[in-house]
């Protein structure tokens, strides 16, 4: 489990379907999950399965992207997960929700580097209880390769992929819409 949460801090190093905008729900947290509203979104799908291919393929990916500074939402599939214990993996989720605040800022200080102020603010995890968004991409319970996905500012999908051989498609496109988006100011 805690190479999950490692993964979990290095989503914040940024700060289902085709178009999401809006909400997506509710996290962890209690908070609604924007969708678009004008800044790029990086959503991985994730549950126990991948715990470990998380750690060693989506922190370099989210920290390469972390001038972009995109959103991230972390779907957690709960379906592999015995219904009775759903609220216990909520709060170990809740609980690994700080400890990647603290382990991101760390990995910051020792790049040398300070953590943006707002990275809880734009950092995500759902908990998603009956598999839904997973089942929407194909996902079966269990699998055990972590998706990726990119939308840009406007909830359009720019890509998608399985880590590791997806990264590159996802760098690009997320770091294509950075430099439009730089190039407008």
């Amino acid at each position: 489990m805690r190479k999950l949460w490692t993964l979990v801090a290095a989503v914040m190093v940024l700060g289902a379907g085709s178009a999401l905008a809006g909400t997506a729900g509710e996290d962890v947290l209690g908070r609604q999950v924007p969708m678009g509203e004008g800044r790029s979104t990086v959503v991985l799908y994730a549950n126990q399965e991948c715990e470990e291919a998380l750690g060693q393929y989506a922190l370099p990916m989210l920290y390469s992207l972390r001038e972009e500074n995109p959103r991230v939402v972390v779907k957690v599939d709960l379906r592999d997960v015995p219904g009775l214990f759903h609220g216990a993996a909520r709060s170990k989720i809740k609980k690994g929700y700080e400890d990647s605040l603290r382990d991101m800022r760390a990995l910051f200080q020792k790049n040398g580097l300070e953590a943006p102020a707002d990275m809880g603010d734009q950092f995500f995890i759902v908990a998603d209880s009956k598999g839904e968004s997973h089942e929407a991409l194909g996902l079966p319970e269990g699998f055990s390769k972590p998706v990726v996905q990119a939308f840009g500012p406007d909830g359009k999908e720019l890509a998608r992929g399985v880590l590791p051989k997806g990264r590159e498609r996802i760098e690009r496109a997320v770091s294509r819409v950075g430099q439009v988006a730089t190039a407008r100011h």
